[in-house]
């Protein structure tokens, strides 16, 4: 007759689970977060230093407005011959400043692009319509 052969087993105690280590499976949600914070911390710091490298700015409203002076300086140099049409225009938006720009500001610049569109309806002066229109609408106040 065969023998069997008992082997012992032994049961451990549960896991103490008042501890605030996380158990696999679990995630501990605020480290999570913080480690997220940092990753977008360190790729917005990446981000800039790229725009910083291309001369670009990393203000919203900084960036629209030297977006804003380089199309019209663009414009003014590809129609020499009106170049009296495009002065006011120009030497106004090269004074922009982004710190501080306000609402009439901005709205001053959209009113002589369109004052430059309709003296010359030929000109492609669309974007810049629409870079001046932008402009005016990040000045705006949210809560009115």
């Amino acid at each position: 007759m065969p023998t069997t052969t008992r082997r012992a087993t032994t049961v451990e105690a549960p896991e103490d689970t008042t501890t605030d280590t996380p158990t696999v499976g679990e995630v501990d949600v605020d480290s999570l977060i913080a480690q997220l914070l940092d990753v977008q911390k360190k790729q917005q710091a990446h981000i800039d230093a790229l725009l910083a490298e291309k001369g670009i700015p990393s203000d919203p409203v900084a960036a629209q407005v030297q977006a804003l002076q380089m199309h019209v300086a663009a414009q003014t140099n590809a129609n020499p011959w009106h170049g009296e049409s495009y002065a006011a225009l120009k030497s106004y938006v090269d004074r922009l400043q982004s710190d501080g720009l306000t609402e009439k500001q901005a709205q001053k610049a959209v009113r002589l692009v369109d004052a430059v569109r309709a003296k010359h309806p030929g000109h492609e002066l669309a974007y810049v319509k629409q870079l001046a229109d932008d402009l005016y609408t990040m000045t705006l106040d949210p809560e009115d």
